[in-house]
């Protein structure tokens, strides 16, 4: 009978630790009890979210929480990234991420996984920090990720990586969603693929226990949950611990029997943590949530040692953010600037109609001024513009994909028609576009066409609206 609610005990002991958060500021242990805890922090769709603003926490805030506990407890905190880190804003895209790779070091990140925007200049790219000796003090992974040249993982890229924490082994796969190269220009995935993450992650989880001693084994992937219900179905050696999702932006995290799941939102807007805890017996508890400035102190500060390092880019480039180009009296919705952007790149090119993909305009422009650091909020990628002529049925086609802008009403099926669009757009499978007529790769990006065409309006009109007519000429 002892025996017996002992063990009630303590399933009632872990049910209670699974439902409820642990606090940030009262971690389930002390400072000198390394084998207690563990503590696991967690970004993911950062997108360059370097400086906080009214929808991320910023860089400075969320290193406040993170460093601050890896300082405090090094051996029971743990700090990972979901990917699509280092593309999206001004202060990131102007140093090709490097920015964001030397505050990750100094916050003591431990491991980030490739996310679909680290292809965007070239994987080779964000994959450079990361090799032997590069600025990276932490590894990149993606072990589904193959270079069909070689047929093997990207170099600098690494399946896998192990961390020794409180005398426990932590197994940490890395992989990014099955299918995914369709969130990536062609142009920009062309070479690898993508292979099915859940047979390898069942192989590496056995790895990590047999060969390398991992008491826990994490999945680290950039993928909303395609891989949730198999990996939560593995067991015995091929157990995972914990699941860490990205990509979507979702925010939410939750316990299914002893393993953890969550993503954290995106743009900076939460930091989240998962628990583990131990006592005599074993594993008695693990918990999950996601934070912002409501549930921690240390969310509502920023660290002065991080905040330097980003004052010293700040102070590289206000000079070319911050200086006003026009003004706009009035809010200017992400729907808007796509037909907006997508008339511009029709005059400018002389076509007939533009198309602009809704997830190429990340963001609105606010009543004020507009400057450079704007236009990167709102474009942040790289996107060349291509022309090419495509008959009217093929134009018509396309319109439910995309936003556009046409001062044609009505496209003849069987008549051609010049279309402008980004590279993004123009290079899918699904579209019409490489197999159509005289195709130009133009001279023109979108940010730097937006720019020119803000710095002409801004000659001829008081302020900006998207109903001034153009005044870039026609190439």
């Amino acid at each position: 009978m002892k025996k017996m609610l002992l063990a009630l005990a303590l399933v009632f002991t872990f049910t209670l630790a699974a439902c409820s958060g642990s606090s940030p500021e009262t971690p389930n242990g002390t400072a000198g009890d390394t084998e207690n805890y563990l503590d696991i922090y967690h970004t993911n769709d950062l997108h360059g979210a370097i400086v906080e603003d009214d929808d991320s926490l910023g860089l400075g805030r969320m290193g406040n929480l993170m460093l601050t506990k890896k300082e405090e407890t090094p051996e029971n905190t743990l700090i990972l990234d979901g990917g699509d880190a280092l593309q999206g804003s001004a202060l990131s895209n102007y140093y090709e991420g490097q920015s964001m790779i030397e505050i990750m070091n100094l916050i003591g990140y431990d491991a980030m996984v490739v996310g679909n925007h680290e292809f965007d200049w070239g994987l080779s790219t964000a994959a450079e920090y990361f090799k032997e000796g590069g600025i990276a003090e932490f590894p990149l992974l993606g072990a589904n990720i193959i270079d069909d040249e070689t047929g093997q993982i990207p170099e600098n890229i690494d399946p896998y990586t192990v961390v020794e924490k409180g005398g426990r082994t932590i197994g940490i796969i890395g992989t990014i969603g099955y299918g995914l190269e369709s969130s990536i220009a062609p142009s920009a995935v062309e070479g690898y693929t993508f292979t099915d993450p859940k047979p390898i992650i069942k192989d590496h989880a056995e790895t990590l226990r047999q060969d390398e001693g991992a008491d826990l084994v994490f999945v680290l992937s950039h993928d909303p949950d395609g891989i949730n219900s198999y990996a939560l179905s593995l067991e015995g050696d091929a157990k995972i611990d914990a699941i860490f999702n990205a990509h979507s932006h979702q925010n939410y995290a939750y316990t299914d029997g002893t393993t953890a799941v969550m993503q954290s939102g995106g743009y900076g807007s939460h930091v989240g943590q998962v628990t583990f805890t131990w006592d005599e017996f074993g594993l008695s508890g693990v918990s999950a949530q996601t934070l912002d400035e409501r549930d921690s102190d240390l969310l509502q500060d920023t660290h002065p040692d991080v905040m330097t390092l980003i004052n010293t880019y700040k102070d590289e480039t206000d000079a070319i953010f911050n200086e006003p180009i026009i003004s706009t009296p009035n809010e200017i919705s992400r729907t808007e600037l796509s037909i907006w952007i997508a008339g511009l790149m029709a005059h400018a090119t002389g076509a007939d109609i533009g198309y602009q993909n809704g997830g190429g305009t990340r963001n609105s422009i606010t009543e004020g001024d507009i400057t450079l650091g704007v236009l990167y909020d709102v474009w942040p990628f790289e996107n060349q513009i291509k022309t090419v002529s495509i008959t009217g049925s093929q134009v018509t086609s396309q319109m439910e994909y995309n936003v556009y802008h046409t001062d044609i009403e009505t496209f003849e099926s069987d008549t051609l028609y010049k279309i402008a669009t980004n590279d993004f757009v123009f290079d899918q499978d699904r579209a019409p576009f490489m197999d159509g007529e005289n195709i130009v790769e133009t001279e023109f990006y979108i940010r730097d066409l937006a720019l020119e065409e803000l710095e002409l309006q801004s000659e001829v009109f008081e302020t900006f609206s998207v109903d001034n007519p153009y005044q870039i000429p026609v190439s």
